[in-house]
Order: C-alpha cells, then structure tokens, then sequence
C-alpha cells in the first residue's frame, strides 16, 4: 500500500494502518501539525497509552521545531513505520530482529549517493531497529534511542551495556557499520548535525 493512500488520522482517537497502537514506542510518521500546516516528515512518541490510544502528554519530535509537539485534536498523521526503540528492545524480545544484512561499508560517502557494486557490498548481523534508528538520524536528524546515541558517539562500552542480549553476540558487526557512516555524523560532530546525509540508495 502506498502511503498516499493511507487516511489521515488523529491519533487521539483513530488506530494506524499498521495495526494497535504501542505503548512507549516511537513511530515515523508524515504529520500535518495544523491544518494550514505543511505535511512533514517526524518522530511520534506514544508514552502512556489511554484506551489504547496516545494520551496528550504523547509528543512529536522534529529538529526544526523550537520544543517538542504535543498531541492536541488540530494534528492529522500518517504513520510510516513503526521504529525499535530502546522501550521495545527491553519489554517485547519477540520483536526483535537481529539479520543477516546486505550493507554498505564505505571509505567514502560521495554526494550524490553512488551505488556499490556487489562486491564492494558487506553481510553483517544487524539489529533491523538498530540501522533504522541510524538511517533517520542521518537522513532526518531524529534523535536515537540510548544505545545508538552511545554507539555514534563512540561508546562503545556504554553501548554495549544498553544493548539487549540478543545483540551482544553481534556487537562488533555493528560496531563496524558505525565506523563505516559518515563522520559528519557521528563523535564530536553529532551536537551540530542536523541531518540530510543519505546512507541507502
């Protein structure tokens, strides 16, 4: 289904395409803030559920915005993908989804993003929340959860205490994924990035 086909909600009160809505998880999303707003992309956190929906302490996060959103009755979204956060690693071992994955270890990012050759393409054991949460601080500037904040940032140690079981056996695959992104954002640069660099062709 493409998106564009997806109704828009209020998460107050209607559930999203994908299915339930989920309790302390974050959700990409397309959100109108308005109804004058322009449709943009953003990071839905649920909190606390009430009847099975976000309650108004739930926030939409973006970079551009000055402080975090909260829900009121004005927002309209459509839900694009439900994202493995910290909350999910450690509360539902069911849903975690750690893959043999095809990816891209490069020495350099060219702009634009140049496809690699198969050859030049690596098969790690990944965590699929783990790159996803990579993938939109990267390309969006949305804050991940504690354990990639610490793994971009060169933790490694403070990472690997954050990481659930199942991802420790693997750790150094991701360790090498992360040495392979962009400098620009991750170390020292991290407190001034803002996003736009693309890692998937």
């Amino acid at each position: 289904m493409k998106l564009s086909d997806v109704a828009w909600i209020n998460p107050l009160n209607e559930q999203p395409h994908l299915g339930q809505w989920k309790e302390n998880t974050y959700y990409r999303v397309c959100v109108m803030l308005t109804p004058s707003n322009f449709k943009h992309e953003a990071l839905l956190f649920t909190g606390y559920l009430e009847d099975g929906f976000p309650s108004t302490d739930a926030c939409i996060m973006n970079p551009t915005y000055d402080e975090n959103h909260l829900l009121d009755g004005e927002v309209r979204l459509r839900v694009i993908q439900m994202l493995h956060t910290e909350s999910d690693v450690e509360d539902d071992v069911e849903e975690m989804e750690v893959e043999e994955m095809e990816v891209e270890v490069r020495k350099v990012w060219p702009t634009p993003l140049v496809p690699l050759t198969d050859e030049q393409k690596t098969t790690l054991k990944l965590d699929t929340g783990m790159v996803s949460a990579i993938q939109l601080w990267y390309e969006k500037g949305l804050s991940p959860g504690a354990c990639v904040d610490h793994l971009l940032k060169g933790d490694y140690e403070g990472a690997f205490e954050r990481a659930h079981e199942l991802i420790k056996p693997h750790f150094s695959d991701i360790i090498t994924y992360v040495e392979s992104l962009p400098l620009e954002g991750r170390g020292e640069k991290m407190d001034d990035f803002k996003g736009g660099i693309q890692l998937f062709k």
